[in-house]
């Protein structure tokens, strides 16, 4: 595969800018667990853009960092953030007219650029009922001072010097919801956390990680947050979500030193 054949990251999983930072500080123990990967047989897709980029930059290209053993950890978070975060959602998204979420996007382009999907779409990539499979914070600030106060932990678990590129979220996954399988963009998404808020289900709906042959089912409770290296890993959520809703947030980081060059990954 030659470079010139490798999309732009742009059609990667774009996300919101980095924004209102501040700091404070906290610590937590450590914890990791997981369950049984389920049937790849369920509705999934790697879109060949995606494929592309699993192929240059993940795992086992020689272009990206394994700064931990098994690329993951799942942890608690301190109790007094998770109840800020069960607060703030109440307010928000738990208010009439869910103040500051909108859907997500507006077409199934645009949603499959961000790999996701709804499971009832088929071939026709028309939405059903008008529905979306994810709304998702637009202008609450707010949480992003978590950047700074959980960077200590992501740079302990990493074992280098980590800056916060981005913050996104909450991101509220609705009934029928499927994430694609892709990695997330190389030069600014290198070690990151998924939290999860909270959940209405009716089946379990893990992430899936890919470590080389290995598939990992992660599945998180309210109050835990998985530390992954989201530009290593292939991961996706593979089964359509069976339940109401279930809300997460993501937190961003790359090496403070080094330097990423597109041809060869990061360069420490």
């Amino acid at each position: 595969m030659t470079l010139a054949s490798i999309p732009n990251r742009s059609t990667l999983f774009v996300l919101a800018g980095l924004s209102n930072l501040c700091q404070s500080s906290c610590m937590h123990g450590d914890r990791s667990r997981g369950m049984a990967a389920p049937s790849l047989d369920h509705w999934v897709e790697t879109r060949p853009k995606d494929q592309a980029f699993i192929d240059y930059y993940a795992e086992g290209s020689g272009r990206s960092l394994a700064l931990t053993t098994a690329g993951h950890e799942v942890r608690p978070l301190p109790s007094a953030v998770f109840a800020w975060l069960q607060s703030r959602i109440a307010q928000t998204w738990g208010a009439p007219g869910h103040p500051h979420f909108s859907p997500e996007h507006a077409t199934p382009a645009q949603f499959a650029a961000s790999a996701l999907v709804d499971a009832r779409w088929g071939e026709t990539g028309l939405p059903a009922d008008g529905e979306t499979p994810t709304w998702v914070n637009r202008s609450d600030a707010g949480y992003s001072w978590l950047l700074l106060s959980l960077q200590s932990v992501h740079e302990r678990w990493a074992g280098i010097p980590l800056v916060p590129t981005q913050f996104y979220g909450p991101r509220v996954y609705l009934r029928n919801a499927v994430l694609n399988r892709h990695i997330d963009i190389p030069d600014t998404h290198v070690v990151s956390s998924s939290i999860t808020i909270s959940y209405e289900l009716d089946e379990p709906w893990p992430l899936i990680l890919e470590r080389g042959a290995e598939r990992i089912a992660i599945d998180l409770a309210p109050g835990e947050m998985l530390l992954y290296e989201g530009s290593r890993l292939p991961h996706y959520r593979p089964k359509a979500l069976v339940g109401k809703q279930y809300i997460n947030l993501y937190l961003h980081y790359r090496p403070r030193d080094g330097r990423f060059e597109r041809e060869r990954g990061w360069v420490l």
